[in-house]
């Protein structure tokens, strides 16, 4: 199901914080990446750089996030001041692709996908 994003204040506000997002992005490399564990929702190499990572996501649940949040902490702390359940950095490749999926999580909780590059 997809939603208006003028409904929401996280979405906009990520928008507005983009200069800093993008710029400690630009301080990683693909190698500071994780291959995301959940294979099945997608084609491809799909990798990940979790910021926070949501208490229902269980195949995640062995990733310690601390060297992750040390390398983007304004980043970071942006998510945690919007309250998000989850958040990180994701790079795919231009021949992967997302399938079509559901995730277990609470019916009140929204996806929203900020493109950075």
């Amino acid at each position: 199901m997809f939603h208006d994003i003028g409904k929401f204040a996280g979405p906009r506000q990520l928008e507005e914080l983009l200069p800093v997002i993008q710029d400690e992005l630009r301080g990683l490399r693909k190698e500071d990446f994780l291959l995301w564990p959940a294979s099945g929702g997608y084609e491809g190499e799909w990798l990940t750089f979790p910021l926070i990572l949501p208490d229902y996501f269980d195949e995640c649940s062995t990733i310690d996030v601390r060297p992750f949040q040390a390398k983007c902490p304004r980043t970071t702390g942006l998510l945690r001041e919007l309250g998000v359940a989850g958040g990180g950095f994701s790079w795919h490749e231009p021949v992967g692709r997302g399938m079509p999926h559901t995730d277990n999580k609470p019916e009140d909780v929204r996806r929203a996908h900020l493109g950075l590059r």
